[in-house]
């Protein structure tokens, strides 16, 4: 980190135009934020996105943040925004956000908005969100617009995207797609396009399967599984070489 800060300071390999914060606090929460200006400008443009946070792409306790979102004209996932910090509860999730949509409003002279609170701007946040992280970002919302709480501002920004995996019957899953739709963004049609496709729709909802109730009432619902593996397996070490780790 400290070479890191060298060369912001010193402006060595341009850094200092993509590099933007680069907070260290007293709790040891670390949050730099990294965009280029006109990638600023863009997420203006932007009627939802998608958040990914990468593990171990970074030597130690620091992860990767990421801002996305589908580019259906390339058909890519482009990337907007990333956030290199060691955040791991709601409350530096809140400090993250904040930081990040300053840092673009600070670029661009305007703020995001989001369709919830003001009417237009990002209306879907899609990704796999943590309790912490989901929690962070309400918090977030909610300090923009106080008259309703974190856990009402997610329902409005994430709920129908998460309630397709709870919906008690194929007219449920309808009606949330149709909610969907009526948001009449490009993207969020693509999203709902992958979504309806008989089989992926079926490995996320019962009622879209054909697998027998009870084998999916007694399989797991959580990754918890393959989690446990991947820890079991750092036991021996991160950032190894390939070798090394496949021996």
């Amino acid at each position: 980190m400290l070479g890191v800060i060298h060369s912001i300071q010193t402006k060595q390999l341009e850094l200092h135009n993509y590099v933007h914060t680069m907070n260290i606090y007293p709790n040891e929460l670390v949050i730099f934020v990294c965009m280029l200006r006109d990638q600023a400008k863009l997420i203006h443009q932007l009627g939802s996105i998608q958040i990914d946070l990468t593990f171990k792409r970074v030597k130690g306790n620091i992860n990767e943040f990421e801002i996305n979102s589908y580019n259906t004209e390339h058909k890519l996932i482009l990337s907007y925004a990333r956030v290199y910090t060691n955040v791991t509860t709601a409350e530096g999730y809140q400090q993250l956000f904040t930081e990040l949509f300053n840092v673009i409003k600070n670029l661009t002279g305007q703020a995001v908005k989001f369709r919830h609170i003001d009417g237009n701007g990002i209306g879907c946040i899609i990704g796999d969100l943590d309790p912490a992280q989901a929690k962070g970002l309400g918090l977030f919302l909610q300090s923009k617009d106080t008259h309703k709480d974190w856990e009402t501002h997610l329902q409005y920004i994430l709920n129908h995207v998460l309630s397709i995996l709870n919906a008690p019957s194929i007219g449920e899953l309808e009606k949330i797609f149709y909610t969907l739709e009526q948001l009449e963004e490009s993207k969020i049609k693509e999203w709902i396009r992958y979504y309806r496709q008989p089989y992926v729709l079926a490995s996320l909802n019962l009622n879209a399967s054909k697998i027998d109730p009870e084998i999916w009432a007694s399989s797991a619902n959580n990754t918890n599984v393959a989690e446990a593996a991947h820890a079991l397996a750092n036991r021996e070490g991160k950032h190894l070489k390939l070798l090394t780790a496949i021996i």
